[in-house]
C-alpha cells in the first residue's frame, strides 16, 4: 500500500509539474478537474493525494484549488 500511495503522489506531482509546463506557470492554481483531465485519476484517489501532498508541505490549497509551493515544485520535476 505504501508503494501504491507514493506512485500516486508522484503522479499527482508530475501531472501538476506538466499543466505549469504547457502555460509556462509552475505556480498556477489549478482545480481537482482541470488535474482529472489531464489525467484520469479516481476522484478519491486525488483529494487523498492532494490532502498528503498538503501535509507534507509540498501544495497549498485555496478556494477549490491547489497549487505547488516551492517544495513540491522541487518535487515534481
Amino acid at each position: 500500500a505504501r508503494n501504491t500511495e507514493k506512485m500516486l503522489l508522484e503522479n499527482v506531482l508530475k501531472t501538476v509539474y506538466h499543466l505549469g509546463e504547457e502555460i509556462h506557470d509552475f505556480y498556477a492554481d489549478w482545480s481537482l478537474a482541470q488535474i482529472q483531465q489531464k489525467r484520469a485519476f479516481h476522484p478519491q484517489q486525488l483529494a487523498k493525494a492532494v490532502g498528503i501532498l498538503q501535509k507534507k508541505g509540498w501544495m497549498q490549497a485555496k478556494d477549490g484549488k491547489v497549487r505547488f509551493t516551492e517544495a513540491g515544485w522541487e518535487e515534481g520535476k
